[in-house]
């Protein structure tokens, strides 16, 4: 299963700085499984998903 990564206090700053610089909220996941890829028939059954339930998915392998 993923899980949010443990960053240091220094890589924790330095996330939190590029979150002021771009405006954006970011969340450090841990290395643990790689994205899967996936065919454009099964991204489209995600985003429609993702549109129903009002959430952001991401596939794992």
């Amino acid at each position: 299963m993923t899980e949010i990564a443990h960053l240091t206090d220094t890589q924790l700053r330095q996330v939190k700085d590029c979150e002021q610089n771009l405006g954006v909220i970011m969340v450090a996941y841990a290395k643990d499984h790689p994205i899967a890829e996936l065919t454009d028939a099964s991204i489209a059954k995600i985003q429609a998903l993702e549109k129903e339930l009002g959430v952001i998915l991401i596939a794992y392998r």
